[in-house]
């Protein structure tokens, strides 16, 4: 998050013109963030996001600048570390949706139905790749 405009922080790093704001309207309500046009006053409003959202509305807005990119390959580190379990997996289902190939950084085993495989590090400079189902 940056100071800017609302629709700045949701098309960076592309020119924020680029984007229909039919497009990111849509995005919002997917990421359930809907009523940010109408709590800031439109999606030109100008602040500080980082002191003006929660790091739950952080981190689902990054999400929704990633369906807005549609990227080929997402690296999320705790990218829902702030937000509830059915939030999470609301997320990583349209993420899934997508198509796009994702790596995640996370403790939560409740992410594990969004992964075909693990990278388990054993300590020591070991580590072994595994299938979900066998880290279950």
């Amino acid at each position: 998050m940056s100071l800017g405009t609302l629709r700045e922080q949701l098309t960076y790093p592309q020119p924020e013109e680029s984007i229909p704001e039919n497009a990111i309207r849509e995005v919002l309500g997917k990421v359930q963030l809907g009523h940010l046009e109408e709590r800031f006053g439109g999606f030109g409003s100008k602040l500080d996001w980082t002191h003006v959202l929660s790091p739950g509305e952080q981190q689902r807005l990054a999400f929704g600048r990633v369906l807005l990119r549609r990227p080929d390959l997402v690296i999320l580190d705790e990218a829902t570390s702030a937000i509830d379990v059915e939030g999470e997996q609301s997320l990583y289902g349209l993420l899934q949706q997508m198509g796009s190939t994702y790596l995640s950084v996370a403790h939560r085993v409740s992410l594990y139905p969004f992964h075909d495989r693990m990278l388990e590090l054993k300590g020591g400079g070991a580590w072994q790749i595994k299938p979900i189902e066998h880290a279950l």
